[in-house]
């Protein structure tokens, strides 16, 4: 597999200079979230004259090839010299652009989930923004939203509230190769569903499963019940009007033998009927009431380890560790299932590797 990372003007996506050198120790993404990394890029006489333009922060993007295909990019945040022939740079993922973007006064009545955040994007995102290019599904669900300028929410804000209410959308940046008049681009597209990823139908196995020993060398199964990621009471609330607040009745796991641990998310603050509160508080306990579980396996380079080709954020892969052929101490019995990939790190260089992070476990 052949690898290179690419430097692009942030304003059109076209290719400033090809980086070879370029040193990138790891690289992540999150599905709805943002991710940094940390790159360096050795000055030698073979070094593209172009370097300074091709490392201008705020004004470039690197981005990974990987077989030619764009598979991870990253905006360069600083750049900083020092005595060595070489500039060390921070980068930021597209997510993280977002967050530095204010939406506007815009009303929405009745209008697909999706299209909102498209239409968002394109409004406050791409306009004097970054090259965007949209890959949105229609949505089952409608939502009435009022922003207003004066609110100074950033895309980012809005984006993520919208996608935290019951069946909202998700959203995760990919990327794509364009070629404009002659010109290579590299241009990050904002995908936007109900719900991103493939996953298998009802009854069926996912399409891979990662197992170790097998396909991976490492594994870490969490289970987190500390504050903030475990409670086996919860009640939804919004916001109060007039010292009455709408909220949802508690919502428990009956005949729990821990003691009691309770949590009040505010889903959203626009939220009055207490039947969709109540609707959020058995989602959210369904989550939370045993603890959130995530388990993340570093993957062998392989066919079915390569994030953007091989799997995309959103997908359902199963999971094997352990088990009568293969037993460990640390799961009796083995510990087999399948879980959404939400997340994923890549280490680069010698020895790379690449650990998907699987949350919303089924456990066989």
């Amino acid at each position: 597999m052949a690898m290179s990372w690419v430097a692009c003007s942030a304003l059109t996506g076209e290719v400033i200079a090809d980086l070879p050198a370029l040193n990138v120790g790891t690289i992540e993404q999150v599905l709805m979230g943002y991710a940094t990394a940390s790159a360096v890029l050795p000055l030698t006489d073979d070094t593209n004259p172009e370097w300074e333009l091709a490392t201008t922060p705020g004004g470039a993007y690197l981005v990974l090839l990987e077989d030619d295909v764009p598979t991870w990019g990253g905006l360069i945040g600083t750049q900083t010299r020092g005595t060595t022939d070489s500039v060390a740079l921070t980068l930021g993922t597209v997510e993280s652009y977002l967050r530095r973007r204010f939406v506007g006064d815009v009303t929405y009545t009745s209008v697909d989930q999706c299209s909102i955040v498209q239409s968002l994007v394109t409004a406050y995102g791409q306009t004097l923004g970054l090259p965007f290019q949209f890959a949105v599904t229609a949505s089952a669900f409608t939502r009435d939203r009022e922003y207003k300028d004066i609110n100074d929410k950033t895309l980012y804000s809005v984006m993520t509230e919208l996608s935290g209410v019951e069946n909202g959308p998700e959203w995760t940046v990919g990327w794509a190769s364009v070629v404009t008049s002659g010109r290579s681009r590299y241009v990050p597209v904002l995908k936007v569903s109900d719900r991103l990823g493939s996953g298998p139908m009802a009854g069926l196995d996912p399409d891979a499963t990662w197992s170790l020993p097998g396909d991976a060398t490492d594994v870490s199964y969490v289970v987190d019940f500390s504050d903030g990621s475990g409670a086996n009471d919860v009640m939804a609330v919004s916001t109060a009007t007039n010292d009455i607040r709408p909220q949802s009745a508690h919502a428990v796991i009956v005949g729990d033998s821990r003691p009691k641990v309770e949590v009040r998310p505010t889903p959203s603050t626009s939220i009055t009927n207490t039947a969709t509160l109540d609707a959020h508080a058995a989602r959210i306990l369904a989550q939370v009431g045993y603890g959130t579980r995530t388990l993340e396996m570093t993957l062998k380079p392989g066919s079915t380890s390569r994030p953007g080709i091989d799997f995309q954020l959103g997908d359902v892969r199963g999971f094997e560790v352990g088990g009568v052929a293969h037993p460990m101490r640390a799961y009796p019995g083995g510990l087999k299932g399948r879980g959404r990939v939400v997340g994923w790190k890549r280490t680069l260089g010698g020895s790379p590797t690449v650990t998907p992070m699987l949350a919303e476990l089924e456990i066989d």
